[in-house]
């Protein structure tokens, strides 16, 4: 799937090139970062569209001293398997833009 994504879309290829491969951990907490959001995205946005990888303990964005969101959150996994699969995902589209 990653490679099919890569070929249809540059802004993913480039994404993954520029993100280090980083071990999954084998003891929780597993937690995404998940950065280059929307500031219109939601948390909420942000779990659902990371359901399809497993059982999602919370999803939440980083927020300014207005409550804005600065552009990055976390979605932290039940286990390693759906944060693994959530790093499969670097480069794809939420709300209009790639994320990594």
């Amino acid at each position: 799937q990653r490679d099919r994504d890569e070929a249809s879309n540059p802004e993913a290829a480039r994404a993954n090139a520029m993100r280090p491969q980083l071990d999954v951990p084998d003891a929780p907490p597993f937690i995404a970062f998940v950065g280059n959001l929307d500031f219109k995205t939601t948390a909420q946005t942000l779990g659902e569209f990371f359901t399809e990888c497993g059982d999602i303990d919370e999803s939440r964005l980083a927020l300014d001293h207005n409550k804005a969101s600065k552009g990055f959150g976390y979605v932290h996994f039940a286990d390693a398997d759906g944060l693994k699969a959530a790093l499969q995902k670097t480069g794809a589209n939420i709300d209009g833009r790639v994320v990594r």
